[in-house]
């Protein structure tokens, strides 16, 4: 854009294109357009003109600054301003130090924080705004050296630095602690801000403790402990599994007379859901309701998920129903409906989850396969598969409209496989996966192979082999949900794990303990053991067993009936038979040793989009055939 059409767009006059030189109003909203623009060469030509025609003062070399992007350009802006006699303001400067810090140019950060600490009233101005637009690395670094060169911090700044701990999508608790610590040995009062920014933090990591000492730590300090304060100390309860202390702080915000709202409640409940209290999370909901505070998803759905893992299908239905009404159109109810009809399956009461299915349709709630799949489990186990099947097939029209998935980007840059397909059928294709290659790459290379959209209903882990059924487009993928929710899909694995023997060949099995996956950012995700996880059932058969170094190794054949993350390694793991190669869940320190995880999906058996059966095998790959081969000779 030319400098006269910002003349124009800026409110200047086609007949008079060089007015603004003479009205200080004029040229400064010029230069606050090129400055939005980002038109620095223009911002510093306008300045030019206008010391020719008038006196420019520090608003004009103010909003000329803000134009600059590079940070030699923004510190010659600082330098032209002395030579002329201008005083900078704090836009000259926090330019500069916004330029220099996107550039990580510390040295010239530094400096202009050691000139505007003289400067008293643009100390904090400039610290915060850089501060928090840096990642967390740097602005700690940031801060312990503006520290050790004894430039002047304030509670703010402190502030700033640990909202970028809060936001990292890492565990920085620690860091966001010492910062607190930082202001004490700095003689830094401290405020409101910092102690809930560090409480959040603690949130975000799971240290509930700690995050109920801050808000300690804020009465001790007489400082005001409000909203924010109590539903960090909350959240951080509700993940750390502390139902009891949960429901104590908030009792405790009435006393401190501070009102609960909804997010309050919903952490609370979420506490109860995850501490197998499902009377004190439909309890809470009812509060909550009488406090003329409208059921969110969240809540709804974690004390109906509390109902569902405890059995209680009739209370699940008895919180959904008064929802219907007054959420309509407020908010999704897919994950009540969800748990509704879990809770449903779960009982036995297929015939409530179907009348429960109709109500979703009638609710205009977006219905997709896995409603229609966990009223087909409850059939499954009343009448058999082929009636749970026939459900599925009639009940297709139901979510011939259900809306696309989220788009994911499955072109992750990694050089893409080889696809080896083993079998195709109507709505279905199933693919060979190698150990090593992620399931986002390999159905990224198969819909450029075949040219088509493909969906992901069933991954497999990184390090597994073996086969993966993928649908051919959002009918199929739908098909495809119901059918994993009604559990008609079988898969079969092979997999050689150690430890005690499980007894001799043919002896068969059930591992059927909760399991619940935990996700912190930054660490690679497990799953644990746990009374409060979702259930999980894992049945397997001893097929070989060999003599290993101080332990038995057995080869299983192993049938997921659920599909939880890592199920089958969490499983064999929790009963001290880990899976040889698994490096997350076995014994790093066993003798025995393996190049890959020997877990491979050698069956499949499920249903194509004709509600015809579809059985597909593969092999062990070579490598795991000679694993097995070595130890099938005697010493």
């Amino acid at each position: 854009m030319t400098l006269d059409k910002v003349v124009q767009a800026s409110g200047g006059s086609a007949r008079a294109p060089h007015a603004w030189k003479s009205v200080p109003r004029w040229a400064t909203a010029i230069l606050s357009r090129l400055a939005k623009l980002g038109l620095a060469d223009q911002a510093q030509q306008t300045l030019k003109e206008l010391q020719k025609s008038v006196k420019i003062d520090v608003v004009h070399w103010g909003a000329a600054s803000q134009a600059c992007r590079r940070w030699p350009q923004s510190l010659d802006m600082v330098q032209s301003a002395k030579e002329l006699g201008i005083l900078p303001n704090e836009f000259v400067f926090s330019a500069a130090v916004t330029s220099c810090t996107q550039h990580r140019a510390w040295r010239m950060v530094l400096d202009l924080f050691s000139e505007c600490s003289r400067r008293r009233r643009l100390n904090d101005f400039l610290n915060v705004g850089a501060i928090a637009a840096l990642s967390w690395e740097s602005s700690l670094h940031l801060l312990e050296t503006t520290r050790d060169r004894h430039i002047q911090t304030q509670q703010v700044t402190f502030s700033a630095a640990m909202g970028t701990c809060s936001k990292a999508q890492v565990d920085l608790w620690r860091a966001a602690s010492g910062l607190l610590e930082s202001m004490s040995l700095c003689n830094i009062t401290l405020n409101i801000v910092a102690c809930n920014t560090h409480a959040d933090a603690c949130a975000g990591a799971r240290r509930w403790q700690q995050a109920l000492a801050a808000v300690r730590k804020m009465t001790q300090n007489a400082l005001q402990v409000n909203l924010i304060s109590f539903n960090s100390a909350l959240a951080a309860c509700e993940k750390g599994y502390e139902w009891k202390r949960c429901l104590s702080s908030l009792s405790f915000m009435e006393t401190a007379r501070v009102m609960p709202e909804i997010i309050s409640f919903g952490s609370s409940i979420s506490a109860c859901e995850k501490g197998m209290q499902w009377h004190l999370a439909s309890e809470h909901l009812q509060h909550m309701c009488h406090r003329r505070f409208h059921a969110d998803a969240v809540a709804l759905s974690a004390a109906m998920s509390a109902c569902e893992k405890a059995g209680q299908w009739e209370a699940a239905l008895v919180l959904l129903k008064p929802t219907l009404g007054a959420s309509r159109g407020v908010f999704d109810l897919s994950c009540a409906f969800s748990a509704a009809l879990s809770a449903a399956e779960r009982g036995g009461a297929w015939v409530a989850a179907l009348a429960l299915l109709d109500t979703a349709a009638r609710a205009r709630c977006p219905l997709s396969g896995m409603f229609a799949g966990a009223v087909a489990s409850g059939i499954r186990k009343a009448h058999g598969e082929e009636a749970a099947v026939e459900f599925l097939t009639r009940s297709r029209w139901q979510w011939e409209g259900a809306s696309p998935p989220k788009a994911v980007n499955l072109d992750t840059g990694d050089l893409l496989p080889g696809v080896q397909i083993l079998a195709e059928a109507p709505g279905l294709v199933v693919i060979a996966k190698e150990s090593d290659v992620r399931t986002e790459v390999l159905v990224n290379a198969a819909r450029k192979l075949m040219r088509q959209e493909l969906f992901v209903v069933s991954r497999l882990d990184r390090p597994t082999s073996g086969l993966l059924p993928l649908a051919r487009g959002l009918h199929a993928m739908n098909w495809l949900q119901a059918q994993f929710a009604g559990r008609l899909v079988h898969k079969e694995y092979a997999c050689l794990c150690e430890g005690s023997p499980l007894g001799p060949v043919g002896t068969c099995g059930c591992i059927d303990t909760p399991l619940h996956a935990w996700n912190w950012a930054g660490e690679v995700g497990r799953t644990v053991v746990a009374p409060f996880g979702r259930e999980a059932i894992t049945e397997y058969e001893v097929k070989e067993r060999f003599r290993g170094a101080g332990s038995e190794l057995m080869l299983l054949s192993v049938q997921p009936r659920t599909g939880r993350m890592h199920q089958i390694r969490a499983h064999l793991a929790s009963i001290s038979r880990p899976i040889v190669g698994d490096v997350i869940y076995g014994n790093l320190s066993s003798p025995v040793q393996c190049h890959r995880l020997f877990l491979h999906c050698q069956r499949l058996q499920l249903w194509d989009l004709s509600s015809k059966p579809l059985a597909v095998s593969m092999p062990l790959p070579p490598a795991l055939q000679r694993y097995l081969e070595a130890l099938r000779q005697p010493l």
